[in-house]
């Protein structure tokens, strides 16, 4: 199992694990997968560098092309649902998903099938409504290509 990891929580910068690596290293490691502006911190308390959620992408793939592998894990609150604009947004925006599918069904045009779905009339449309969801996170490894 590697020791990279990224952590998306539900709200918040992600948190960077990387192994030590002396003399600011890991600084420019992140700077070069997020570009010359980003501002990551060193959390002593997590042991991680957090880092804005907007490079999530960016370091997945960078990370798992420098070390081998990443691990991910995506987290989502409490009190989130997938619901109708999730299904039908962007499928290439699965990695910005913050409901309760936590991307599994981010523009696929379905409800997740452990949903229900409900039709009402409300000034003359469709009202969907879905299960409240249960806590959930979801870990993935992502590979890399060029690994040193």
């Amino acid at each position: 199992m590697t020791d990279v990891s990224i952590v998306r929580p539900p709200a918040g910068r992600l948190l960077v694990r990387l192994p030590f690596r002396p003399g600011g290293v890991n600084y420019e490691i992140l700077r070069d997968a997020c570009g010359e502006r980003t501002r990551s911190e060193w959390d002593a308390e997590a042991k991680a560098y957090r880092v804005a959620r907007t490079h999530l992408l960016a370091l997945i793939d960078a990370l798992a092309n420098r070390f081998g592998e990443v691990v991910v894990t995506l987290r989502t609150s409490r009190t989130t649902r997938c619901v109708e604009a999730c299904w039908m947004a962007n499928e290439g925006t699965w990695y910005e998903c913050e409901c309760s599918c936590l991307g599994e069904f981010h523009g696929r045009q379905i409800p997740p099938p452990d949903s229900f779905v409900t039709s009402e009339e409300h000034d003359g449309g469709e009202v969907r409504r879905t299960r409240a969801a249960r806590p959930r996170s979801r870990t993935f490894i992502a590979r890399g290509t060029d690994a040193d």
